[in-house]
């Protein structure tokens, strides 16, 4: 028996239950293989030694002994034989249920893969198809703002927003302030109104004008002569 130190798989604070008992079962199985083995050649000696000493056969007692311990050698051979058999086959037997667990992990993560997929799937094109109805829905208001406008229903509001129009408008012809034209008498300095206060009947009307693109009107200020050139 090797006098090396056993080491034992340790489980929950202690040895694993199965490998203490297999290793036992090993350690009987080899000293009752030793005792036969120095059974025999205990037999075989006294046999020996008999048989010089007195010159005849060994006597009954020592066959008897020859012929036990060679039973019991073989006894123990079929014995180890037939439990290393049965541990092969559990062994096997674990190998093909663990091979079975694998493959059914395998089927049941493929067809988690696939139905994740498929309702990405579905989602996508549940979402397109959300966007493309809300989107007609936004192509018929405006249509339909549109042919109001169209009618004269809608004059007295903006325009709706259109494409933008790079077309350039003209500027109006540029006024400059006069302070000599300011009459005293007509200044009244608690009017804060930009047309009707003190200043507000002497600046120039500045022109208004829709530019395409805009929702309301723009107030384009006047450019000075230098500007304007």
């Amino acid at each position: 028996m090797s006098e090396d130190a056993l080491a034992f798989p340790i489980r929950f604070r202690g040895y694993d239950r199965n490998a203490v008992e297999w290793e036992l079962h090993e350690l009987r199985v080899a000293l009752d293989y030793a005792q036969a083995e120095r059974d025999r050649a205990v037999a075989r000696a006294l046999a020996v030694e008999g048989s010089d000493r007195t010159g005849v056969p060994a006597s009954a007692t020592v066959q008897w002994l020859i012929e036990t311990a060679e039973e019991d050698a073989r006894r123990i051979r079929e014995e180890a034989a037939q439990s290393a058999s049965e541990c092969t086959g559990r062994a096997e037997e674990l190998l093909r249920h663990r091979v079975e667990l694998i493959d059914q992990a395998q089927r049941e993560a493929d067809a988690c893969r696939a139905k994740a997929a498929e309702e990405a799937r579905d989602l996508v094109r549940d979402a397109l198809d959300k966007a493309e109805t809300l989107l007609g829905g936004l192509r018929e208001s405006e249509a339909a703002l549109r042919r109001l406008f169209d009618s004269g229903a809608l004059a007295h509001m903006p325009p709706p927003r259109g494409p933008i129009d790079d077309r350039v408008v003209p500027s109006p012809v540029p006024h400059r302030f006069d302070p000599q034209r300011i009459d005293p008498q007509r200044i009244d300095p608690h009017d804060d109104d930009p047309h009707t206060g003190p200043i507000g009947g002497l600046l120039p009307q500045l022109p208004v004008v829709h530019n395409a693109g805009e929702m309301g009107p723009k107030v384009v200020a006047p450019q000075s002569p230098e500007n304007a050139s």
